[in-house]
């Protein structure tokens, strides 16, 4: 299990360019930078499921405050996929979410569950139980301020590979997003 809380500010307080003088301005001689307060609150968790597998989920929320003129990479970026690869970790990487177009200043909560039922379900099978493949299903919701969740359904097939280098990973995903739909295969390694 793991909890985290991160809180970033944008500038220390004693910082000399919180006041700067404003020669082009004789209405307001005093520009003062207005810093903003990201905090974020997430959780990391694995739980073995005997005899089904195990359970993974990862989740975060968070805010800004102070934050109506942020520069674009101060945003809080999701980790989307445009590829047909996958990169990172599955738990916490979106497969089909466009890079940005989730970027937010805003309040958000993202959640990510998986559940590996590793050779449970190929066990039955006596031809194929002795590959050893892992069927894994996940969720995975986004929920950023002012916009519609967005959703991903996975099923995908794991543990694939030949003798220990069994790395290989493939899963079919499904977005759901404003009532439209996006579905696409993604490969990926699995450390």
């Amino acid at each position: 299990n793991h909890l985290g809380i991160v809180i970033k500010n944008s500038v220390p307080l004693n910082d000399p360019e919180l006041f700067k003088i404003n020669k082009n301005s004789p209405n307001n001689p005093i520009e003062i930078y207005k810093p903003y307060i990201h905090l974020s609150l997430q959780h990391k968790q694995m739980i073995e499921t005997t005899p089904l597998g195990s359970f993974k989920s990862f989740v975060q929320g968070g805010g800004f405050f102070r934050s109506s003129e942020l520069s674009f990479t101060d945003l809080k970026h999701f980790n989307g996929n445009e590829t047909s690869v996958m990169r990172g970790s599955y738990l916490e990487v979106f497969a089909l979410l466009p890079y940005y177009e989730f970027s937010t200043n805003g309040h958000y909560l993202q959640g990510h569950f998986e559940q590996n039922f590793k050779g449970f379900l190929w066990q039955k099978l006596p031809l194929i139980k002795g590959l050893n493949f892992h069927t894994i299903v996940s969720f995975k919701t986004l929920y950023t301020q002012g916009r519609k969740p967005y959703q991903e359904f996975a099923i995908g097939l794991g543990n694939i590979g030949i003798g220990k280098t069994k790395i290989l990973r493939v899963d079919f995903f499904k977005s759901l997003h404003k009532q439209e739909t996006n579905a696409a295969v993604r490969v990926g390694l699995v450390y």
